[in-house]
Formats: structure tokens, sequence, C-alpha cells
């Protein structure tokens, strides 16, 4: 989590703003699948305005105050098995964006400070957490029941990742759930 106080929390929101704008104005009109009304990116805009403030944490709360971003189930598939080149590229032409302001060229911010902001941070597969949780509820005779087929988990489960640890290396809470082994075993790394 990150805290963004007064002129910091306001340029990120302005930065938000605009890059939403952005891609409603660009992918979400434009990037479609034969005909026009088969757009591959949807922008669902939050029921009421977001108001800016002077204090501003990343956290989920932030991000779905901007609305959501959905993607078609076939894109989302296609940047699966080319990642390896998307990725650098989208990093290359962000930290080439980042150097563009004025405020990070004031401060004076290296290219490889820029490169360090998008490493992934849970670079390790960590499922401890949600392990222990479960392992309490069960102590309290809870039954367990996989995510996948909604069959009740006896000794043997795994927690598992709803969306791949391979293409999105998160173990936030939501991300995981119990599940038996076969059924982590057959689903691998695709999505549900």
């Amino acid at each position: 989590m990150a805290l963004f106080l007064e002129d910091d929390a306001r340029a990120l929101q302005k930065l938000f703003s605009h890059t939403l704008q952005t891609i409603k104005a660009g992918p979400v009109q434009f990037i479609n699948q034969g005909e026009k009304r088969n757009c591959l990116f949807e922008l669902v805009l939050p029921a009421s305005i977001r108001q800016q403030k002077d204090t501003v944490i990343l956290n989920n709360d932030f991000f779905s105050s901007y609305g959501q971003f959905v993607l078609d189930e076939k894109l989302w598939d296609c940047f699966q098995l080319y990642h390896s080149w998307i990725e650098p590229l989208v990093v290359n032409q962000w930290v080439k964006e980042m150097q563009r302001f004025k405020r990070n060229r004031e401060r004076q911010i290296s290219l490889q400070t820029d490169y360090d902001c998008l490493v992934w941070i849970d670079a390790t597969h960590d499922t401890c957490e949600v392990r222990n949780r479960v392992e309490e509820l069960v102590c309290t005779g809870e039954r367990i029941n996989s995510v996948w087929s909604g069959r009740s988990l006896r000794n043997e489960y795994h927690i598992v990742h709803c969306l791949p640890f391979a293409y999105w290396p998160n173990n936030d809470r939501w991300n995981l759930f119990p599940a038996s082994a076969k059924e982590n075993l057959t689903k691998s790394d695709r999505l549900p």
C-alpha cells in the first residue's frame, strides 16, 4: 500500500483520470473484432463521480473508485500466450512516459528507478496466510468446499490462485481459494 499527499495525491488522481479518458477514447472505442460493436475492451465507470482528494492510499477502494476495465476472454488468452513480448514493450513505453513528466525530470528520477517501480512485488508463490485461515476453519469444524466443484474437501486440499500466479504473481486473499489437489493440478496455469 502506498500513501500520496497533497500535490502528489492530486497529480496521481489526474493521471488516473487522464489514463481512463485515453483508454476510453482509444482501445475501448477502436479495438474490436470484426464489427465495431464487437469490442474487446469495456470500461465500466462507477455509479457516482469520483471526487478528488488531498490524500490517496493506493488500495482496492481507490482503484475501484475509477470503475472496472473488462477484457474479452479471447484477448486475455492472447495476452497470456504472447506476454513475453508484450510485457517488455508495455514496460518500456511506460518508463518513457514517466521520463516525460516535468516533476520526474526535476527530481532527476533515473531510468532504473522507473524500471524498479514496475517489478512485481509478489515474486514468491505464497499461500500461507490463506492456508492458515482454512486450517483454523477446519479446526473449528467448518466445512470447506472446493471453489471449483463445490465438493467438500477433506484433509487434502490445495490453496489455488484463481488468476494463475504464472501470469499475474498476486498472492492477495481475493485471488486464493481452497480446491482439491486434483482440480488444481488439472487447472494448472489456465484461467477458470
